[in-house]
């Protein structure tokens, strides 16, 4: 019972993970596209420090973060799993 539910664990781990991961990099590209955007409209041809730095970018970065360990933790939870054929 034990190594069905680490392994039930370990997919769903590995399955939000990606998930999380995705949402996260969507969350980063559309914060740092609207400042570029902001910035062109302005006619600045650099890259403003906000759409790297600032709040939005920030929170998509910590969002790849919780999916980087969320998949993290589906291999260590993969690891205890015995090698089945």
């Amino acid at each position: 019972m034990l190594l069905f539910a680490a392994s039930w664990l370990s997919t769903l781990l590995k399955f939000c993970g990606v998930a999380i991961a995705v949402a996260g990099v969507l969350m980063f590209g559309f914060h740092f596209i609207r400042e570029n955007a902001r910035s062109a409209r302005r006619g600045e041809s650099s890259v403003p420090s906000i759409a790297w730095r600032g709040e939005g970018p920030k929170k998509g970065a910590r969002i790849i973060a919780a999916g980087a360990l969320a998949l993290t933790a589906s291999l260590l939870v993969s690891l205890i799993l015995p090698a089945m054929p």
